[in-house]
């Protein structure tokens, strides 16, 4: 009987912490379509990381990844928290361009960005006080029903993810 219960207790305490995780099982591991992989990804309203930033303060949630075919990309209204080294939100948000590309690292295919302008008005500049300082960042690629989507580290992952899905063409 003992074992029994401390066996539904650590089942329990598994499925608990597996909002954590949400999505790293989906992490792409097969190469991809890399034609398949621009388009428009906004942040995914049925994920936990969705409830996550409101939580943490943020009121708009309309971030737009946007990577193009020649290899540059776009980014508005990210929450300021996707660059602190903590995850720490600073209540401003971020907007900037640069290039990206494909690579595989570790067993995951991941999109690295290459910022290289930042708007003026993105916290990030505010901090830094020079828009054209450069950065790099990236997303994990991931599977989803259909296409591919997105996932953002957030304090190397110690502090969840942001997940983004393809938006519809209906949506834009």
């Amino acid at each position: 009987m003992k074992s029994r219960f401390l066996l539904f207790s650590l089942c329990l305490m598994m499925l608990t912490a597996c909002g954590r995780f949400e999505g790293t099982f989906h992490f792409l591991r097969k190469e991809p379509d890399a034609k398949s992989i621009p388009g428009v990804y906004i942040i995914d309203r049925d994920s936990y990381s969705y409830e996550m930033l409101r939580s943490r303060g943020y009121i708009d949630l309309s971030a737009r990844v946007i990577l193009n075919e020649n290899g540059s990309f776009s980014i508005s209204q990210m929450p300021d928290c996707w660059l602190t080294d903590f995850a720490n939100p600073k209540g401003g948000y971020d907007s900037c361009s640069g290039t990206w590309s494909l690579y595989k690292k570790q067993s995951v295919y991941t999109v690295s960005l290459d910022m290289d302008h930042w708007s003026d008005d993105s916290t990030y500049v505010r901090n830094k006080n020079n828009p054209r300082f450069g950065y790099t960042g990236a997303f994990i690629l991931t599977k989803e029903k259909e296409g591919y989507g997105l996932a953002l580290a957030l304090a190397a992952g110690d502090e969840g993810f942001i997940y983004f899905r393809r938006e519809k063409e209906s949506q834009k």
